[in-house]
Formats: C-alpha cells, structure tokens, sequence
C-alpha cells in the first residue's frame, strides 16, 4: 500500500524531473509520513529535499516543500512558524510564477485553519506577512535551521487543539459515527493509519471510548 501511494506520488512529482530527481522521491516520502502522523521524519526529508531543490536551482519543488513544511509545522504545533512558510510560499509562487499541481496543495487547509483558530486573525496574518516579506535565501536558511517545537501543550489549550490537523480530519469524522474502514476510504489512507490516528486521538483527548471522542467533540465545537 505505501509503495503505491509513493510510485503515484512520485509520478505526479517527476512529471518535470528528467530522469526523476532524489527530491522528488523525498517530497513524495514526506507527505506520506505526513499522512501517517509522523511530522518530526517528515521535517528531516523535507530539509534534504530542501538542500537538493536549492543546488538545482528548483523553485517548483522549494514551493512544494514550504507548502509541506506548513503542514509539518502545524502538526507539531508551531503554529507562528506554520503561518510564516505559508508566507513564505506565497511570495515564491508570486516571484517565479511556479504553480504546484493542485492535488500538490490538496489538504493543506486544514493545517492553515488551525493555525489561524490558535493563533487569532491578528497574529496569523502578522506571521504571514513576515514570511512573505521574507528573501528566498532567508526563507530557506530558517527552514533548514527550524527546530521541532515540545508536543508537550499546555492544559489549559482546549483539548481539540492538542490533536495534530490530520487527527482533527480523523476526529470529525470519528463524530460522524465512521468506522475506521470507512474513514480510510473517506480520506484515501491506509486503514492501519486510521488505526494510529485514532489511538493517539484517544490517548490525546484523555477518552476511552469513540463516543467519548464524538461528545468532546461536539461541546467543543
């Protein structure tokens, strides 16, 4: 299963790669483990990706790993620094004109939404700005030197807000009534992933139960 969905992602990826380039398969890696919930593995192939991308001078691929890095930073809860690539993308898409394929930027909205919930309007939109403000060589050198931030949370943060974007997605649809199968053909992820997502949700929430995770849930939406 995961080497079927790195060969499709590979393939989307290489479509402009001739022969199909190491950064590529690194990018690709990356989103699956982001899939997965594995943020922390993710940043490190997404800083490899990084380093290749800027020595073949590849602003396609630079756009496509600040766009993954969003993500990754959203999951590990550096919310201010998830806002600031976001930024960051923007202003190298807006400079080169390079356009990621639209499946390439598919699911990140979720991790946007929740850094813009925790931060407040205010503050998200300080922190983009930042990173657009940001020069491309700036932009790379933090994104090569970002440290993974505690996944330790204080208390007194909402529980709803401890869970990673993608066990959000999981959760709501835990909600639903969904069972595991059904939420893995729902999010086109393996069902062994949906399996993780959803101990760790349990864990995280401090419930036993799925119905534990659909009453939080619904008094903290």
């Amino acid at each position: 299963m995961a080497e079927t969905v790195l060969l499709k992602r590979c393939g989307s990826l290489t479509r402009w790669a001739n022969p199909p380039a190491e950064h590529c398969r690194s990018i690709a890696l990356a989103g699956i483990l982001l899939d997965a919930g594995h943020a922390d593995e993710a940043v490190i192939l997404l800083r490899e990706a990084l380093v290749l991308c800027q020595a073949i001078n590849d602003p396609w691929s630079m756009l496509l790993v600040f766009r993954e890095l969003v993500s990754a930073l959203a999951t590990q809860g550096a919310f201010a620094s998830a806002a600031r690539f976001l930024g960051a993308a923007q202003a190298l898409q807006e400079r080169t004109g390079a356009r990621p394929l639209g499946q390439a930027l598919a699911g990140h909205e979720t991790a946007i939404s929740l850094a813009r919930k925790h931060l407040g309007e205010s503050a998200f939109e300080q922190a983009v700005a930042a990173g657009q403000a940001l020069p491309l060589s700036q932009a790379i050198a933090e994104a090569l030197s970002t440290n993974a931030p505690s996944a330790d949370l204080p208390d007194k943060i909402p529980r709803q807000r401890r869970l990673t974007a993608r066990e959000l997605e999981v959760a709501a649809l835990i909600a639903e009534g969904l069972t595991n199968n059904q939420i893995a053909e729902r999010m086109i992820i393996a069902e062994r992933t949906v399996d993780t997502h959803v101990q760790n949700i349990l864990a995280k929430l401090g419930c036993a139960r799925r119905t534990d995770v659909a009453a939080l849930i619904g008094a903290e939406a």
